[in-house]
């Protein structure tokens, strides 16, 4: 008869329990303690005996006669446990559930486009071609438990090539047992991120319907939106467009160890993170932000009677760059037309090229005291469009009293004005700081919003493509100019004399595309 090391662990571990039960009541018998006493540790020898005796049953995947499911709760530790007649599909799923269809695949065009990626850091990083040009799936261990759907699906995967791009995100070389199986079945981590702080993040292909997302690491839960899918030939498609853009390039730090002047000993050092970096914007992003942004004037010009801007752009190019306003302020206002109306949406004004210039200059001499040495200069910030009403004239909530107000008036708030800004001048990522009417009180109301992917100037399907690659967005210029004409064209915004008018509460609640 054939032994296994399995089963020889498993006897000999049962046999050792078995003369230490043995010895222990052995022990107790002959004990001339007191009988309670002598009870107490005969229970107790009982119990520690059956939950070593657990232990060993769980390592080795039997199942227990001796708990129940009325003692121990949870999924089990071995999904082989399960009968096969039942269906395992937890309920914390995150995958898309059984009933969407598999979604059709080229598995050709899906390899074609990874070794396009590959190959265009390998074009940068010469001395690290011997070390990349390896069998992707061969490296990467396709969990037993969740084998592929059927085995010619990726028949001709072993011409995939590593490491591949998206973001900081690398193949997995190693098992991915740790991975969370009760909310991907059927999944495997197609990419995984190599950034020390983010272990379980990356892009999650899941294998029944041919559908990818990015799974981010997470504190306290997803941010609503993250759970949109995308077919994997167009989450490929959307990197490689973005490499041949220039919105993803070969980071310094991996042309330094594997460029030109590098050597193939120190490519083998390249972290994953270090082969790709990618840009917080490019020129189309300001072109995109700039042609809304006359598309909404245009619009509400039209409900006016009027046709053309006003007068002029937002400010000099010019005193933007002196006066260091970040790298997608000074892309982006001196080229923002100023309106022919003042209200460019309900209380809110575009800032003149005064109040531009003497904010952004209060924010420069801000952002450059240092409370202690280490301190590093803070990020720039510039106030786009401002109300009339003041800040340090509302309230606060009572969850913003002591730690957000605070913080957003000492290092965000300009000339006390309530408003929406941008919030690190050197992204495209927009703030507000409004006031919000309720039945008791006005207040200062501090904030971000995300997941606008559905509006009529708006290609929803690029949007959601690129949360479901990248995670989802923030809300940019663009979503808020977006949001800003829908309002206007249902009529929730009506168009007067001096511009726009209506609430701004419209413009953050019950946004569409959020989940």
């Amino acid at each position: 008869m054939d032994i296994t090391l399995d089963a020889d662990l498993k006897t000999i571990s049962i046999i050792i329990l078995e003369y230490t039960l043995y010895f222990a009541l052995l022990q107790i018998g002959r004990s001339q303690g007191r009988r309670g006493h002598r009870i107490w540790i005969l229970a107790t020898a009982i119990l520690l005996h059956l939950a070593q005796r657990r232990t060993i049953y769980d390592v080795t995947g039997c199942p227990s006669f001796i708990f129940n499911d009325i003692l121990i709760t949870g999924f089990p530790s071995n999904e082989a446990c399960i009968t096969n007649d039942e269906s395992y599909w937890p309920s914390t799923a995150l995958s898309p559930p059984p009933s969407i269809p598999s979604y059709p695949i080229n598995i050709t065009n899906a390899i074609l486009l990874h070794n396009a990626i590959v190959d265009s850091a390998l074009a940068a990083l010469p001395h690290a071609r011997p070390l990349l040009q390896k069998s992707y799936f061969t490296l990467h261990d396709f969990s037993p438990s969740n084998p592929p759907t059927t085995s010619s699906s990726h028949a001709s995967a072993n011409q995939l090539r590593s490491p591949p791009y998206p973001t900081d995100l690398s193949p997995d070389p190693d098992n991915d047992d740790w991975m969370w199986y009760d909310e991907f079945p059927d999944s495997v981590l197609l990419y995984a991120s190599g950034a020390m702080e983010s272990d379980d993040q990356g892009l999650v292909y899941d294998q029944r319907t041919n559908l990818v997302r990015l799974f981010p690491w997470r504190d306290g839960g997803e941010r609503p939106g993250e759970a949109y899918w995308a077919p994997l030939e167009e989450v490929l498609g959307l990197l490689l467009r973005e490499v041949q853009e220039g919105r993803a390039v070969v980071g310094e730090e991996a042309v330094e160890k594997a460029g030109p002047q590098g050597s193939e000993e120190r490519a083998r050092d390249l972290w994953f993170e270090e082969v790709w970096r990618r840009k917080e914007w490019i020129a189309s992003d300001v072109d995109r932000a700039v042609g809304m942004w006359e598309a909404y004037l245009a619009l509400v010009g039209m409900k006016m009677g009027r046709f053309g801007g006003g007068e002029g752009f937002m400010v000099d190019k010019e005193v933007v760059e002196e006066l260091e306003g970040g790298s997608w302020a000074r892309a982006l206002l001196p080229r923002l037309k100023r309106p022919g109306f003042e209200f460019v949406a309900p209380g809110l004004k575009m800032m003149s090229a005064e109040m531009v210039a003497r904010t952004l200059d209060h924010d420069r001499r801000r952002r450059r005291v240092k409370e202690n040495e280490w301190e590093m200069e803070k990020d720039p910030v510039s106030l786009l469009f401002y109300s009339d009403v003041r800040v340090s004239n509302l309230s606060y909530t009572e969850r913003d009293k002591r730690w957000v107000a605070p913080y957003y008036i000492k290092n965000t708030v300009l000339d006390d004005r309530c408003g929406i800004y941008l919030i690190i001048g050197n992204e495209d990522r927009m703030f507000s700081v409004l006031p919000h009417t309720t039945d008791e009180d006005t207040f200062v109301g501090f904030g971000q919003f995300w997941g606008v992917t559905h509006a009529k100037l708006l290609n929803e399907t690029e949007e959601r493509l690129y949360d479901a690659t990248h995670g989802l967005q923030d809300f940019r210029f663009h979503h808020m100019i977006a949001r800003w004409a829908d309002l206007v064209l249902s009529g929730d915004w009506t168009v007067g004399p001096d511009g726009v008018l209506g609430s701004l509460k419209h413009a953050w609640e019950k946004i569409p595309g959020r989940i």
